[in-house]
């Protein structure tokens, strides 16, 4: 070594002190370690990222940002309304419109035959007054069926209705002002109509009188329960939802068997205001998404800037 030239001492010296710094122990080579990523971690967004150059995700943190999961707010920078609500139906968008369509034109059908039926005094109506002799005669005690049939006065139904009004109006601070008002014009049609359809039809009631059909008193109960459900139904959980309207259905079948039980109605009268309260509260329903959905479109006023 004394006798190397300096450059060969030098390389010698390098090459001592890289094989001992690439050695660890004496044993082992040391290895470089691999670049480590962030893990993707379910909802949350990578803010270091490979470039795009080998067709991975941007460099951008919005590329695994969703806009809502499992009914929980949007993840920011996008914020928003949760992705599921909880007046959505499981059912596709698509079979909802379908099935009231359905539902209508049944409804519609239905009554239609019973006014032409009772019009012109037919079979159906011969199978209504036998079925009402029978139905007369199997009625429970008179304090329950009276009970029922009073659902239907407008001092019961009708307050139910303006509280739940009255409800959706403060809940939205005035701003719902447009479902309530299809509903009440849904109440209005539906008192225009069972009072014109009396008139012309005046048929006979199972006590005597005239008049009888419609029933009156099953609209009213099918439609001020029905609409007052309706009115707060955005605000209530699917599951509260299930059972109010369990409850309407069973109070509208309570009411219209007390009407029957009582001699008050025809079978016949209290289901043709069962088909048209649907009608009406189908409509109703209809307008009102439908002005509610403009409402929220329309742009706000401009405000006027200071001269």
């Amino acid at each position: 070594m004394s006798g190397a030239c300096p450059v060969c001492r030098v390389a010698l010296a390098c090459r001592t002190v890289f094989r001992v710094a690439g050695t660890r122990g004496g044993t082992t080579p040391v290895s470089r370690p691999e670049p480590v990523f962030p893990r993707d971690r379910p909802g949350r967004a990578l803010a270091h990222v490979s470039p795009r150059s080998d067709d991975g995700l941007s460099h951008t943190p919005r590329d695994l940002r969703e806009p809502g999961r499992d009914g929980r707010p949007g993840i920011p920078p996008v914020p928003g309304r949760p992705s599921t609500s909880m007046t959505d139906s499981p059912r596709s968008p698509s079979a909802v419109p379908v099935l009231r369509l359905i539902a209508c034109l049944l409804c519609g059908v239905l009554f239609s035959l019973s006014t032409w039926q009772v019009c012109a005094r037919g079979q159906l109506v011969r199978w209504d007054e036998e079925l009402s002799d029978g139905m007369r005669a199997a009625a429970p005690s008179r304090t329950a069926a009276e009970s029922l049939s009073d659902v239907g006065n407008m001092t019961v139904a009708l307050p139910v209705l303006a509280a739940a009004m009255a409800l959706a109006l403060w809940l939205t601070r005035g701003r719902g002002w447009r479902p309530v008002l299809c509903y009440v014009s849904a109440m209005v049609v539906m008192a225009l109509v069972v009072t014109g359809v009396k008139s012309w039809t005046d048929r006979t009631g199972p006590l005597g009188g005239g008049g009888f059909y419609p029933s009156g008193h099953a609209a009213t109960t099918t439609v001020a329960l029905g609409g007052a459900l309706l009115v707060v139904a955005a605000w209530l959980p699917r599951a509260l939802l299930v059972v109010a309207w369990t409850g309407v259905v069973v109070l509208s079948l309570g009411n219209g068997l007390g009407l029957v039980w009582r001699g008050y109605h025809w079978p016949l009268d209290v289901v043709a205001s069962w088909c048209l309260s649907v009608l009406l509260l189908s409509s109703a329903a209809a307008f009102a998404r439908r002005t509610s959905r403009s409402a929220r479109r329309a742009p706000p006023p401009a405000s006027e800037s200071p001269a």
